[in-house]
């Protein structure tokens, strides 16, 4: 897929997915630190 013949909508889409990714990321990290960690030494928010 060549990035030059992309719609915006196509990008923005593709950015949304992105995003999405990263967050699924994020929160499967924070996950594994939790576990890896005594809760005492991660305040909750």
């Amino acid at each position: 897929m060549n990035g030059s013949n992309l719609t915006p909508r196509d990008k923005d889409v593709m950015g949304q997915v992105a995003v999405k990714v990263e967050d699924i990321k994020a929160k499967a990290k924070v996950k594994l630190e939790q576990q890896a960690q005594p809760p005492k030494m991660r305040p909750k928010r």
